[in-house]
């Protein structure tokens, strides 16, 4: 399509039949956080929720949404093929710091926190949406919630950008409007 002197060419707009609301935590809000919303038919679980100068949205979907201990192997069928997988590793003390990396069809992850995407040899990606390491004596082994054929979408109304599996979509600007009532954000 070709829209010759067109300022504005397509406007998608996604309303709430409820206000989404969230307490103002710093910068994080954290009420949106595993929030699902639907956009153009398609589910999407929003990973992380920042209230900087503007909200900024991270949102995953996936064929497969899933959670693995360490050292467990699981096969999951995307489109008629098979995927084995296998949570690898998980270090560091906290989730927003914790890392993993995975084993797919022999296929091994770099080292990969919350929100991150890799894109496998076939073209199918992993998306985390948080790695949980556990302390010493816990009787849960440390766990990765991840996404098989993942597909990431960040609205980031700071820089007014579209970003959608790693690549920046140039010619979109993003608007989140919302509203602030004392230690909320709408």
């Amino acid at each position: 399509l070709k829209f010759p002197n067109a300022v504005t060419a397509i406007t998608y707009k996604l309303d709430f039949t409820t206000p989404a609301e969230s307490d103002i935590d710093g910068t994080s809000l954290d009420d949106f956080e595993d929030e699902k919303v639907t956009i153009l038919g398609k589910e999407y679980t929003i990973t992380k929720a920042t209230n900087a100068t503007g909200v900024d949205l991270t949102l995953m979907s996936g064929a497969v949404q899933t959670t693995q201990e360490v050292g467990e192997t699981k096969t999951y069928n995307i489109n008629g093929k098979d995927y084995e997988v296998t949570v690898m590793v998980v270090s560091g003390d906290v989730s927003s710091t914790a890392v993993t990396k995975l084993i797919v069809n022999d296929e091994v992850t770099k080292s990969l926190s919350k929100d991150d995407t890799f894109q496998l040899k076939d073209g199918i990606e992993v998306g985390i949406k948080e790695v949980l390491p556990t302390k010493a004596g816990d009787v849960q082994q440390n766990l990765v919630e991840f996404f098989l054929g993942a597909q990431k979408i960040i609205f980031d109304d700071t820089n007014a950008q579209l970003e959608i599996s790693e690549e920046t979509i140039n010619d979109v600007t993003v608007t989140i409007t919302d509203d602030q009532v004392g230690t909320t954000r709408r």
